[in-house]
């Protein structure tokens, strides 16, 4: 009830107990203004639960976090422009990562292209996750939507830099560093 965006993990949609929970959250959330926010997980599980994501973006869904193979499998393409062509006909704030490409956030007909952190990459574990909590940081300090997507690649970054998905430095000393409060 005290946050004013509530996120929800791709994955749990591949089971029945869940997906009771998540209507539950969806319910709370629109019943007291508040974002829904939503990440793929991985393509398989697009895959698998194509119709449950659409009808839960279409529906719902505030702000969507993906990957560029989970955006394509979502709208069924192999065509990356497609798959952000027909993002641009959702009602939702969408950020696609693409690696060392960057990521590009759509909002309707802007599209904003973020580019990524020049690092050596040892182990994605976490990059989308932390993607996702960067954006999401700058996203409830109303921060402009690159500017959340560059808080995003910068705690990205940081991750696939190590082994693991938990950050060994402070993150908010590291956003403060590229000067990012």
């Amino acid at each position: 009830a005290a946050s004013s965006i509530t996120f929800i993990e791709g994955y749990l949609m591949d089971q029945d107990i869940s997906l009771k929970a998540i209507g539950k959250a969806v319910d709370f959330v629109k019943s007291s203004a508040k974002k829904l926010a939503l990440g793929l997980s991985d393509k398989l599980c697009v895959d698998r639960n194509r119709a449950r994501f659409h009808k839960l973006i279409t529906e719902s869904v505030d702000i969507l976090f993906a990957n560029e193979d989970e955006v394509m499998s979502l709208f069924k393409t192999r065509s990356f422009k497609s798959a952000i062509s027909s993002c641009s006909s959702l009602d939702s704030i969408i950020a696609v990562t693409r690696g060392q490409k960057g990521s590009v956030i759509i909002n309707k007909n802007e599209i904003i292209e973020v580019e990524a952190e020049k690092v050596v990459s040892l182990d994605s574990t976490g990059a989308g996750d932390m993607y996702a909590a960067g954006f999401l940081h700058g996203f409830v300090r109303n921060r402009d939507l690159h500017t959340c997507g560059k808080i995003g690649s910068i705690v990205a970054a940081e991750i696939v830099k190590q082994y693991g998905a938990r950050p060994q430095g402070s993150l908010s000393g590291l956003l403060l560093q590229k000067g990012f409060k």
